[in-house]
């Protein structure tokens, strides 16, 4: 196939670096694709006062508008799913350590314990009922699931192809510019085995997720990072520093990225299987790990091929 065009479109929200490549994309549509990211971010951030997210209050019933609807649906199906592991109920376990702004402006806070969450969130089609004590955070989801809607956003507009990256949420459907496939490069962290690494895509999506970035420490001198146990509503004790999973959308690699940290190797692999995913992931001594019986197209990073 001849690749006439390739728009590569660069930009930054929801707190990260945001990256799209459309091929053969018809004008506007890279546009249109930014416009529908920051119309997610005001809906779903816990940083902005203004979004959905922050309008629904602990206590009582809220109608939600049809995206945050469709996210949240699929955020309580993933609970289930993980059979706990993945948990949108922890914003409020966020916020007490301290972590109720964007990531570059944390720190200082005093932290403050509170206890794991028990009451359940209950979603009728558009009513969600929060209850008393729960503040909801989509942020294990939400990048995931942006890159779902951006990619189908691209294609609806006559791409035929488009891979769009969400600060490691990677999601990418259609026609690759080189025609051999999509290629992310793995960032590990220094010394990880994975970091000499691309993992290569036909369709689908990637996600990474890691406890050595955000990272912060209270005003009590308590070090912290962003995965929370849902057991204990406290950052995780992992096994691994990092994991990229593998899956059929970015919404299920952002979860199950997450699930592989906090999870013992042989839960992660069942539960990855169970769902046509794998993963890469990198132990606290940098060496690389594979789990998930699906197979993966993985060369030396240094032999990534350039898109025109």
């Amino acid at each position: 196939m001849l690749v006439t065009v390739v728009d590569d479109h660069r930009f930054r929200a929801m707190g990260t670096d945001c990256h799209v490549l459309a091929v053969d994309a018809p004008a506007g549509a890279v546009e249109a694709v930014e416009a529908q990211v920051r119309a997610d971010e005001d809906r779903w951030s816990r940083f902005l006062p203004t979004s959905e997210l922050r309008r629904l209050a602990p206590g009582r019933t809220h109608r939600l508008t049809p995206e945050t609807a469709e996210l949240v649906a699929l955020a309580l199906d993933w609970q289930r799913r993980t059979d706990g592991r993945f948990d949108p109920r922890l914003g409020r376990h966020l916020r007490r350590l301290g972590y109720d702004r964007s990531f570059e402006r944390v720190g200082g806070a005093p932290s403050a314990a509170t206890d794991p969450p028990h009451a359940d969130l209950a979603l009728d089609g558009d009513r969600l009922t929060v209850p008393a004590g729960v503040e909801l955070d989509l942020g294990g989801i939400a990048k995931g699931h942006g890159a779902d809607r951006a990619v189908a956003l691209a294609r609806s507009l006559g791409a035929t192809g488009a891979c769009v990256n969400l600060g490691g949420d990677l999601r990418c459907a259609g026609d690759s510019p080189t025609g051999d496939g999509w290629w992310l490069a793995l960032d590990h962290g220094d010394g990880a085995e994975a970091s000499s690494l691309a993992l290569g895509l036909a369709h689908g999506a990637v996600a990474t997720s890691t406890t050595e970035r955000r990272r912060w420490t209270s005003a009590d001198g308590t070090e912290h990072h962003h995965l929370l146990d849902p057991r204990t509503g406290r950052p995780a004790r992992t096994r691994c520093r990092a994991a990229s999973v593998v899956a059929a959308s970015g919404a299920a690699a952002e979860v199950l990225a997450k699930v592989v940290l906090l999870a013992d190797p042989h839960d992660a692999a069942r539960l990855l299987d169970q769902h046509g995913a794998a993963a890469l992931a990198t132990g606290h001594d940098g060496r690389l790990h594979r789990l998930g019986a699906l197979a993966l197209h993985v060369v030396p990073a240094a032999d990534l091929p350039e898109h025109p």
